[in-house]
């Protein structure tokens, strides 16, 4: 299926309403005409149904749940470039933006796959972690006695 392609559909769409924020959402209208474009490029009614009802969807849900887009940008849906070597310096020199880092460990992300040992200990860690939550961490603690 051509990514690009269903953002175009996605971004050309008539937004019904609209919200920002951490609980962002783009509604539009689930209409024959808007079911027609999406199945044109390959987007189930099946799909389509699992972000919204017979009234609208949303598209946020849709292309971020479907692993469409990779963004949203001055009101646009994005998919990314490829990963190359000045995002990498940006990123390692310190002048990358926080979505290029974000972008860079999604790549490095897919390229990690831990000896089983590693993976074992991570969940006992883990395990540990979660029994001792309700210490609250070490935000508030007094770091005078710790070496640098």
């Amino acid at each position: 299926m051509n990514r690009q392609a269903v953002l175009d559909v996605l971004n050309s769409l008539e937004v019904a309403d609209m919200n920002g924020g951490e609980d962002a959402y783009i509604l539009v209208d689930n209409n024959e005409d808007v079911r027609k474009k999406l199945n044109a490029v390959g987007v189930s009614d099946d799909v389509i149904h699992r972000y919204g009802d017979d009234d609208s969807f949303c598209v946020l849900a849709l292309a971020f749940g479907e692993g469409f887009a990779d963004g949203y940008e001055k009101g646009k849906l994005i998919l990314w470039g490829p990963i190359d070597d000045e995002l990498r310096y940006r990123v390692l020199n310190g002048e990358g933006t926080a979505e290029d880092a974000a972008r860079l460990l999604k790549q490095l992300e897919g390229n990690v796959h831990p000896r089983e040992q590693v993976q074992w200990f991570a969940g006992q860690m883990e395990s540990k972690l979660q029994e001792n939550d309700h210490k609250g961490g070490w935000d508030n603690c007094d770091m005078d006695g710790f070496p640098p």
